[in-house]
């Protein structure tokens, strides 16, 4: 069956010389027009003057005179059919409310959003709302670079995404709400999920992951009472643990009764 043939649009005297929107428009073209990425237009003259004119990156791509005017220069230079307005992928890290800079020698780089000031500081806070601001040395509030976390949040398991704040800026994160528990060589051993952890929960899981260095026998004891559940996130007592335990003490009493019964009852004499 024969192809249909796009319909005709009328075309001004301006852009019916203009391959690449002539082809936008719907009309065939015997050579195909290409797009070119523009990198090297960074080094023309008239970019690096306006570029100084602007002052700083990001006034450069939020003024829209000067933004109109790099939009504009590689057609006045070249003869291009179209040109992208310009912008730059920066400005989308600086709309989700992070502090972008630019080093002189080295280009943009991103602060991160929470400073070891702010670690800190939470980390005093948390402390004051238990009533014990002298824990410093066994809790911790870490700050680091984006890779960093990243590779420790892939590590263990630990998802998050970002979203919005009350005032509308991408500086919140929604994440599960777990304890995670390592072994001293640093492998994963219990997640404990929800926001009110059970002490006997997290006494068991720490024991269990120290292979059982610590604890006492009645602790040693109730962890082989009880199973841990992850899809609860939490421990349950074993009833056929327990039952087996109950059966091996019966089993151990009945036997000593049997042997204290076995045995004969020493003969004594008398002399006349």
């Amino acid at each position: 069956m024969p192809r249909s043939m796009p319909q005709e649009h009328p075309l001004t005297p301006q852009t019916a010389t203009k391959p690449f929107l002539d082809v936008l428009r719907g009309q065939r073209a015997p050579v195909p027009p290409i797009w070119m990425m523009r990198q090297a237009g960074r080094y023309l003259p008239e970019y690096r003057e306006l570029r100084a004119k602007a002052g700083g990156f990001l006034d450069l791509c939020f003024t829209p005179e000067f933004a109109a005017e790099v939009t504009l220069q590689p057609i006045r230079r070249f003869n291009f059919d179209a040109a992208i307005i310009f912008s730059d992928i920066l400005v989308i890290p600086y709309a989700l409310g992070r502090a972008v800079r630019f080093e002189a020698g080295e280009g943009p780089r991103l602060d991160p959003m929470d400073t070891p000031a702010d670690g800190a500081a939470e980390k005093a806070h948390f402390l004051d709302s238990l009533g014990t601001p002298n824990a410093g040395a066994s809790v911790h509030f870490l700050t680091g670079q984006q890779a960093s976390i990243s590779n420790l949040a892939s590590a263990t398991g630990f998802n998050y995404v970002r979203v919005p704040g009350p005032d509308g800026k991408m500086d919140q994160f929604a994440h599960s709400s777990v304890i995670m528990i390592a072994t001293p060589d640093g492998r994963m051993s219990k997640y404990l999920f929800g926001i009110d952890y059970q002490p006997r929960d997290v006494r068991l899981a720490v024991i269990q992951a120290s292979t059982h260095h610590i604890g006492s026998v009645s602790d040693l004891i109730l962890l082989y009472c009880c199973n841990y559940s992850p899809t609860a996130g939490k421990y349950t007592v074993s009833i056929l643990r327990v039952m087996g335990l109950a059966a091996m003490g019966s089993l151990f009493m009945l036997v000593a009764m049997l042997y204290a019964l076995s045995r004969k009852p020493k003969r004594t004499t008398t002399h006349a």
